[in-house]
């Protein structure tokens, strides 16, 4: 059974190298396609963008320079920054932008899960009443209406008219500045995890067991908690860390709406100003959250159940 296991360890971590390094090699062809360079626009000369090619090694082959990423990104050294910061190493662009993005992340995935836990719980255990169809509506409006909208809204009605919370980032309120964008990427995890919990819990609350739990006299607190919403929490779970990562990944446009200097602001401007090495940088780093996040929940699903893991492996 360890063997088996080991096995299975071993092949989806080889997989989900191999996956990111075809990320890698597809990022670089994309981006050499891209019209222009990162010098273009400067007034420079056809004999200084040659200089500065060389100097940077644009002009050397694709695979060849891709090939030096890798084996540069290996010991931890993504380059520098062409035009966004000049010469800044982008890993010491992103010792301040990557914590406030996975802040700001990790703040909309407690609020969305919370929210969406207790909106599900009371939808399954008023179902039938006018609460069932009003949460669920909510659900609806929150999976259905863009996190930008959201933001947009926030930022005229509380920022804004109220005044409660700062209307742009700032470095003088850096936690206040936070809790709008984090609200905003709140609402579709808050929709998803209600609507998950709310049919999971009528589902196990309408099982043999929950009825024996209850002919045996044990407190409906008890059943609620104990049971059903135990039960009930497995395949919420399973969708917490890929929801997480999109989260992360996904924040640029309500980051750049609240001015939130995080990857997503770094990203955008790097598009737009032919910036390669931090443009290939941050969409590693997403690809890296996304996979690893998936490599976890798939060999939890492993340990959890082995007929997935056998399954998979005969496939």
């Amino acid at each position: 059974m360890m063997i088996a296991m080991g096995r299975y360890l071993i092949k989806r971590i080889f997989i989900s190298i191999l996956t990111l390094l075809v990320i890698v090699l597809i990022m670089f062809i994309l981006m050499n396609a891209m019209p222009g360079s990162p010098f273009t626009g400067k007034h420079l000369k056809a004999d200084q963008l040659l200089v500065l090619n060389q100097k940077y090694g644009l002009d050397r082959p694709l695979l060849e320079r891709y090939f030096r990423y890798l084996s540069c990104m290996i010991r931890g050294d993504f380059g520098v920054s062409y035009n966004i910061q000049k010469n800044m190493s982008i890993t010491r662009m992103l010792q301040v932008r990557l914590p406030l993005t996975i802040r700001i992340g990790l703040q909309a995935m407690v609020l969305g899960t919370i929210l969406g836990l207790l909106l599900g719980i009371l939808s399954a255990l008023k179902h039938g009443t006018f609460l069932d169809p009003l949460v669920s509506a909510l659900s609806m409006l929150g999976s259905s209406i863009p996190s930008f909208v959201f933001a947009l809204g926030l930022m005229y009605f509380i920022a804004y008219k109220a005044g409660f919370l700062p209307l742009l980032y700032t470095m003088d309120a850096p936690g206040e500045s936070t809790i709008l964008p984090s609200i905003a990427l709140a609402m579709f995890p808050m929709a998803s995890i209600a609507r998950l919990t709310r049919s999971e819990m009528i589902s196990v609350l309408s099982s043999d067991y929950i009825l024996l739990a209850r002919s045996k006299g044990v407190p409906e607190s008890g059943i609620i908690f104990r049971h059903a919403l135990r039960n009930a929490l497995v395949p919420v779970l399973t969708i917490m860390a890929p929801m997480l990562v999109e989260l992360i990944t996904g924040s640029m446009v309500v980051e750049n709406i609240f001015a939130v200097p995080g990857l997503g602001t770094l990203f955008v401007t790097a598009v737009q100003s032919n910036d390669y090495n931090v443009s290939i940088t941050i969409m590693f780093l997403y690809s890296a959250f996304y996979i690893s996040a998936m490599l976890i929940v798939d060999i939890l699903y492993g340990y959890v159940d082995p007929r997935i893991r056998l399954a998979k492996g005969r496939s």
